[in-house]
C-alpha cells in the first residue's frame, strides 16, 4: 500500500471529498427533516411567517414603530430583510453545534473532518431558508410593497458572510459541546437574548 493511500484526502482530492462530505450530509439533513413529513417541510417555511407576523403587530400596529423618512408600508419588508437571514443564522447554529455529538457513532467507525460534519447543517439551514427569504420577498412585492428586486444581487455576498460567520461560531460551539453538554442548554438562550440585541 502506497503513502498516498493510507491518506484519506490529498491536495485537491482533499478539498472535493470534503465539499462532497458537507454535501451528502446537507442533502441527507434535508431528506431527514423535509422528504419524510410533509408538516415538517411545511413548518419550516411557516413558522418564520408567524414569527413575522408577530413582529409586524407588536411592533409595526400596536407600537406603530416606523422608518424615518420612508414610505411607511417599508417596516415590513424591513423585517423581512432582517429576519429571514437572522432565522437562517440561529438555526444554522444551532443544527451545526449539535452535528458532532449527534454523529458520534459514525465519527467512531469512519474517518472524515470533523467540521464538514457542521459544514453540512449550515449549508442545509441557508439553503433552505434562503429559498423561503426570496419567495416571501417576491410576494410582499407582488402585493405592492416597495422592495426592490434588483437589491438582492447586493444581498447575496452578505448572506454567504453570514454563513460563513455562522459555520466558525457553529464550529466552536459544536466544540465545546462535546466537553460541556450544558452547552446544549445554554446557548438557545444566549441566542434568544441576541435576536432581541440586535438592532
Amino acid at each position: 500500500m502506497t503513502a498516498a493511500a493510507t491518506v484519506p484526502f490529498k491536495g485537491s482530492r482533499r478539498a472535493s471529498g470534503y465539499w462532497r462530505i458537507a454535501r451528502h450530509f446537507a442533502a441527507r439533513e434535508l431528506g431527514e427533516r423535509f422528504l419524510g413529513s410533509l408538516s415538517g417541510a411545511a413548518w419550516a417555511l411557516l413558522a418564520p411567517v408567524l414569527q413575522l407576523l408577530v413582529l409586524l403587530l407588536v411592533f409595526g400596529i400596536i407600537l406603530k414603530v416606523r422608518l424615518p423618512d420612508a414610505d411607511p408600508r417599508a417596516f415590513l419588508p424591513f423585517l423581512v430583510a432582517g429576519l429571514w437571514p437572522w432565522v437562517a443564522f440561529s438555526e444554522a447554529l444551532m443544527r451545526g453545534m449539535a452535528a458532532i455529538v449527534e454523529r458520534a457513532a459514525l465519527i467512531s467507525k469512519v474517518a472524515m473532518p470533523r467540521s464538514a460534519l457542521v459544514l453540512a447543517p449550515v449549508l442545509a439551514s441557508f439553503a433552505l431558508h434562503g429559498a423561503g427569504f426570496v419567495a416571501v420577498v417576491c410576494v410582499i412585492r407582488a402585493l405592492g410593497y416597495p422592495i426592490d428586486l434588483a437589491g438582492h444581487a447586493w444581498a447575496r455576498p452578505y448572506w454567504v458572510l453570514l454563513a460563513g460567520f455562522a459555520f466558525g461560531l457553529a464550529l466552536a460551539l459544536a466544540t465545546i459541546r462535546v466537553f460541556v453538554p450544558d452547552a446544549a442548554h445554554v446557548v438557545p438562550q444566549l441566542v434568544s437574548l441576541w435576536f432581541y440585541l440586535t438592532p
